[in-house]
């Protein structure tokens, strides 16, 4: 990782992303048929925290997490991929801090998805602006939820959830979600969604 990081360092990111771009036109025109489910091209976002060799280099570039042992952490950079699901191809990899945001490094990759693109994301990648932003662009998205997300809806999207929630089964229904806020807390700009609540072995899964 040192060597690497170095070699980054003095070569700059021009090179790698030009192979880069060169790798992805020719994945996606070769494999297209297979990236897409329903006509949709499939992506997911995702972001993973990875230990690096202790080295200066890498904790000026990256840092060291906050130590709770007492001990010295490993220098750890946070990389942030998006991948065509049905390829497991990295179609587009952000690195960063290790205390940057891996919402925000999700957000800058996925500004390129468009009309016939559906973009999965995890809990960590809930942000009102984010999903607006998405759906004005035409993009699909399926987001898992926290739970208590519900309190992002409006008070009839919540109404409708519990007294779903209340006839047991599968919840499927159609909400608002708050995308703004005026300083009294009441919405001023609202997103149409369907949420859906799935119950496995105890465990719930919340869908946006």
């Amino acid at each position: 990782p040192v060597a690497l990081f170095k070699g980054r360092q003095a070569l700059g990111c021009e090179p790698l992303q030009a192979l880069w771009k060169t790798a992805n036109a020719k994945a996606l025109s070769r494999f297209d048929s297979l990236t897409r489910t329903l006509g949709l091209r499939v992506y997911a976002v995702d972001g993973s925290w990875l230990n690096l060799p202790h080295a200066q280099a890498l904790v000026d570039a990256f840092g060291r997490p906050s130590a709770a042992s007492g001990k010295t952490p490993m220098p750890q950079l946070l990389l942030v991929t998006m991948d065509l699901v049905n390829l497991g191809w990295f179609t587009d990899l952000r690195l960063g801090r290790c205390n940057h945001s891996e919402l925000a490094l999700a957000r800058e990759m996925t500004d390129s998805l468009g009309k016939g693109d559906l973009v999965l994301g995890d809990r960590l990648f809930f942000q009102t602006s984010w999903i607006a932003a998405l759906v004005r662009r035409g993009v699909e998205a399926l987001l898992r939820a926290a739970k208590n997300r519900i309190t992002s809806l409006t008070a009839e999207s919540i109404v409708a959830v519990e007294r779903q929630r209340r006839g047991g089964g599968v919840i499927d229904c159609e909400v608002e979600l708050k995308v703004a806020t005026d300083h009294h807390g009441k919405p001023t700009s609202l997103l149409p969604l369907r949420y859906i609540e799935i119950t496995i072995n105890g465990e719930t899964y919340c869908f946006l």
